[in-house]
């Protein structure tokens, strides 16, 4: 209870000049599951934002996924770049996840330059909204855990004022709609571009998509 709380924290409304919304939804019931996010603001004005997922479910994954989430989370407190804490992450957990291991996107944002950053290991890339092209997702490295060095790349975008970036796990894109088809990533735009303009919040997201 207490740890699957701090785990999905209340994250703030705003930080920095990010308007910020989070929403939740379980995908086994009451059995604790790896899914994980976070957002805070940096000393010097920058905020760093976490989404991760460890495979499993029970009391076990919810020790691993703490282990993990407050493990990068320190890091990034730090001032380390998002592929580095994903390469201290996949040396120092290497062996505590057992047989689990984890997806982790880090993102970073430095208000003064618009600069949007990020780095994933074996997590689906941002989906960004708002901009005039297709931004490059080449910032992917192996799940933590795998046994494998991860982090070895990042990638960066300059975003225009009134842009729109989206971070989920997999659960998401592989919700089940109509006819038990999957969502999939252009349906998640589809909708968030639908949905941005009637009082957007990722709960009213979660709602449109189930409805």
């Amino acid at each position: 209870g207490i740890l699957q709380a701090a785990i999905m924290p209340a994250l703030p409304s705003e930080l920095s000049s990010l308007a910020i919304s989070a929403a939740y939804v379980p995908a086994w019931g009451d059995v604790a599951g790896g899914d994980f996010f976070d957002a805070f603001q940096l000393d010097n004005g920058e905020v760093v934002v976490i989404v991760g997922d460890v495979s499993g479910h029970g009391e076990k994954v919810v020790q691993e996924t703490a282990l993990v989430h407050y493990g990068i989370r320190a890091w990034l407190r730090e001032g380390v770049a998002p592929r580095l804490a994903l390469q201290r992450a996949s040396r120092a957990f290497k062996e505590d996840l057992g047989r689990a291991h984890a997806t982790v996107l880090v993102c970073h944002y430095d208000p003064a330059s618009s600069t949007f950053t990020w780095a994933s290991a074996g997590h689906p890339p941002p989906i960004i909204l708002g901009v005039p092209f297709s931004p490059i997702m080449a910032s992917g490295a192996p799940p933590i855990g795998m046994g494998v060095r991860s982090g070895q790349r990042q990638a960066s975008i300059v975003l225009p004022d009134n842009a729109v970036v989206c971070l989920c796990t997999d659960g998401l894109r592989e919700a089940r709609v109509d006819k038990g088809e999957i969502l999939g990533t252009p349906m998640v735009k589809t909708i968030l571009q639908r949905e941005l303009g009637k009082g957007f919040s990722a709960q009213k997201f979660l709602e449109a998509i189930s409805a």
